[in-house]
């Protein structure tokens, strides 16, 4: 009998250690797993959290220019991320007392020690950020410069051809980014001076690679004896000075205008446009001539209606500005506009398209970057 219980006693206490070992192999696998647990947990929380600030995005600058960027600090994101990860953290907000703690089992007691917020790469006053931002919204393919252009016609005003209804600081908004003048008149003056400026060359190509115009202009030459020649120059520079001017009078009135003239869109012929006059000396030989464009009252139109329209006049200038200026301007257009209509104080330079996120959970570090 006492054999029967030593035997019986020694399989007990066997059993026993077993046991204790497998307890103890399963607190350590639980403690494991719920310090994995609780760091995917954490990680979860805190991307949550740092969502929940992006989503508070200004929405009329969202509506009205198709830009996200939140108004904000370092200082407010990291209490917005506080706010949020305590519910989850705490089971309850900050400030509050009691509530439903008491009814939960907090199963991982995580604690929220420190938050870092940067906002430094992200402020919508950066250039490369608002440039990132309009190329997503402008919607279509291509390069960079391409889509900012698409971009500036679509959401800013022009003098014409535009069909944009809405209240803004400028009437003639596209016009400012080309040009910076703090008046719409000065603006829209100066795109129409250097739109002749650019079309004379153009002009005097199209003349001197027609053979009946250069051949109009060199039989008028002619008739001022040995000032031809330069009474040739001056007749193609006037005849094309003449044409540029009828082209703007042309796209100001809404028409279109070829970039590359042929015979069917030439609307001048050198009779009705240009004004020869020839200078004498005392023994009244010719010593030099002087052609003008004839004025005209309103604008004659072309055979062919074949060409570019005011916008496409807009594009073009905006593809040969600086980045920079173009960027730029289109952000005091925003600002601008929003102070006049939205409120007094809004400012560029206090919105940001995400931040850098540092936050320390129960002695592990987690590091994030968060943006639209």
């Amino acid at each position: 009998m006492r054999k029967f219980f030593n035997k019986k006693g020694g399989i007990t206490i066997f059993l026993t250690s077993i046991l204790i070992t497998m307890i103890m192999a399963s607190m350590v696998f639980v403690h494991a797993a719920r310090g994995i647990c609780g760091a995917s947990y954490s990680d979860a929380v805190l991307e949550l959290a740092g969502r929940s600030v992006l989503a508070e995005f200004d929405r009329r600058l969202k509506d009205e220019y198709g830009i996200f960027a939140f108004y904000g600090s370092e200082g407010l994101v990291a209490y917005g991320i506080n706010l949020y990860a305590s519910a989850s953290f705490n089971k309850t907000f900050p400030g509050e007392r009691g509530g439903n703690t008491g009814a939960v089992t907090d199963l991982f007691k995580l604690k929220l020690q420190r938050i870092d917020v940067c906002l430094a790469s992200y402020s919508l006053m950066d250039i490369d950020v608002f440039e990132e931002q309009i190329t997503a919204a402008a919607g279509i393919l291509g390069t960079r410069n391409v889509k900012v252009n698409e971009y500036i016609l679509s959401h800013f005003k022009y003098a014409v051809g535009d069909d944009k209804n809405k209240d803004t600081f400028f009437e003639n908004e596209v016009e400012y980014i080309l040009y910076g003048n703090m008046r719409d008149e000065d603006n829209l003056s100066r795109f129409r001076r250097e739109f002749v400026i650019m079309r004379t060359p153009l002009n005097s190509a199209h003349i001197l690679a027609s053979s009946e115009k250069r051949g109009a202009a060199q039989a008028l030459a002619q008739t001022f004896g040995p000032a031809a020649p330069i009474a040739f120059t001056v007749i193609v520079a006037a005849w094309s000075l003449a044409e540029a001017e009828n082209d703007a009078r042309l796209l100001m009135a809404g028409k279109n205008v070829a970039m590359i003239k042929n015979d069917l869109n030439w609307a001048l012929d050198l009779k009705n446009a240009v004004r020869v006059t020839s200078i004498k000396d005392e023994d009244g030989d010719i010593v030099d001539v002087t052609a003008t464009p004839r004025p005209i009252s309103g604008y004659v139109s072309p055979k062919s209606d074949e060409g570019m329209s005011y916008s496409g006049y807009l594009r073009f200038f905006l593809y040969m500005e600086k980045r920079e200026t173009k960027l730029l301007r289109a952000m005091d257009l925003i600002q601008m506009n929003f102070r006049d209509s939205y409120y007094e104080d809004f400012s560029i330079m206090d919105h940001y398209t995400g931040f850098s996120l540092s936050a320390t959970v129960s002695g592990k570090k987690f590091e994030y970057e968060q943006k639209y």
